[in-house]
């Protein structure tokens, strides 16, 4: 009796033993499903990405195809077609893990299932672990307004740039933003931040957006106490517009610089300047 007790209990471990291995098996099995599933709908969403961006960049091809690029605080869509053409792309973002990126589990700058390049962390404005004159092409996109200095972001950015090289920046048209009731933020403005060596914790602007920021249009801010406690914690998160760009203000920084412009015009919402180190 002992013994056939025994048995049957040998039998019902060996039963639940197998269960487990098949359902290990099955999980594995709709894992690996998933991440196919997942890279499948990423893959689209950088093709899509890619076709719909790709005639805008065209005629900037030379700058960028097969050269080896450096972006500052992305990655981002509207850069999907200089991904796919450049030679590599590494990345500088102020953290690992920021509002709009996260690193995982790769210690390289990805964009959606691409590796691009290497990932560097750091300030926009002290790049410190980059070398003068590292790379032929330089891009930003929406990063520029949320830098408090950004004329000394814009002069580390030209100090990577090789000489001859190409610099991009991308911001925001404030018409279709929660910055919409902003005045521009002055060349002269800039300078002085410039010139005082303003640091990134800087909350000169807060009253002025806490007062005109639309919070309709940024509905992850909250309501305005979440949206004054997020934006009292800026430099951890770095999610507030410190100024707010025109096409002039852009030129007149690029010619401040020394950087020769190429041409200065709208992009989808946004303000593009494109701009050559001589």
């Amino acid at each position: 009796m002992k013994s056939s007790c025994i048995i049957e209990q040998n039998r019902t471990e060996q039963n639940r033993t197998e269960q487990n291995r098949t359902e290990q098996n099955s999980l594995r099995a709709l894992l690996r499903r998933s991440s196919l599933l997942h890279k499948c709908v990423h893959s689209i969403r950088v093709i899509r990405n890619y076709f719909r961006y790709s005639k805008f960049w065209k005629p900037y091809n030379e700058m960028f195809a097969s050269k080896v690029c450096l972006e500052i605080g992305g990655p981002s869509a509207l850069f999907s077609p200089i991904y796919l053409k450049c030679k590599f792309c590494d990345g500088v973002n102020f953290s690992a893990n920021t509002v709009w990126w996260k690193k995982g589990s790769s210690e390289k700058y990805t964009y959606s299932f691409l590796t691009l390049g290497d990932l560097y962390i750091a300030d926009a404005v002290k790049i410190d672990c980059l070398h003068d004159a590292s790379y032929d092409f330089v891009m930003s996109s929406n990063n520029l307004e949320h830098i408090a200095n950004p004329i000394k972001a814009l002069k580390e950015m030209t100090r990577v740039l090789k000489s001859g090289g190409s610099i991009v920046i991308l911001v925001p048209d404030k018409q279709y933003t929660f910055d919409h009731r902003r005045e521009y933020t002055s060349f002269e403005h800039m300078l002085e931040d410039y010139e005082n060596d303003t640091p990134e914790t800087d909350l000169t602007h807060l009253p002025e957006i806490l007062e005109l920021h639309d919070l309709s249009m940024d509905l992850p801010a909250g309501d305005i106490e979440n949206f004054r406690k997020r934006s009292e914690l800026n430099y951890e998160n770095r999610c507030l517009h410190q100024h707010v760009f025109s096409e002039d203000s852009l030129k007149r920084i690029f010619e401040y610089l020394g950087i020769e412009v190429i041409n200065c015009c709208k992009c989808f919402q946004n303000y593009m300047i494109a701009g050559k180190k001589v």
